[in-house]
């Protein structure tokens, strides 16, 4: 029982380390090889767009930043509560 818990707990930690990686690689990363790879400032961009015509209804989408951050954080602290976990397990194991 102990084992298939162990195992449980490494897998989901594991799937929250990579969350947490494909969460700030896009929310921060990225935008910040953007802007130093096309010279142009990204960090604060939004952008507003107007898309329509004569035969129906005109619509505006507007895009703003992104809130991966939040995501990022919170599979933060539930991969260091995992990694945690494991390494408290491992040491009461050996004893």
């Amino acid at each position: 029982m102990k084992k298939t818990m162990t195992k449980a707990v490494f897998i989901l930690t594991l799937i929250c380390g990579l969350i947490t990686f494909i969460c700030l690689m896009f929310s921060y990363i990225l935008p910040l090889f953007l802007s130093h790879r096309y010279d142009m400032g990204v960090k604060n961009a939004n952008t507003a767009g107007v898309i329509g015509g004569a035969d129906g209804p005109t619509s505006v989408f507007v895009s703003g930043g992104s809130s991966f951050c939040w995501f990022a954080a919170a599979f933060a602290v539930l991969t260091l509560l995992g990694i945690i976990f494991l390494i408290i397990n491992k040491k009461n194991n050996k004893d």
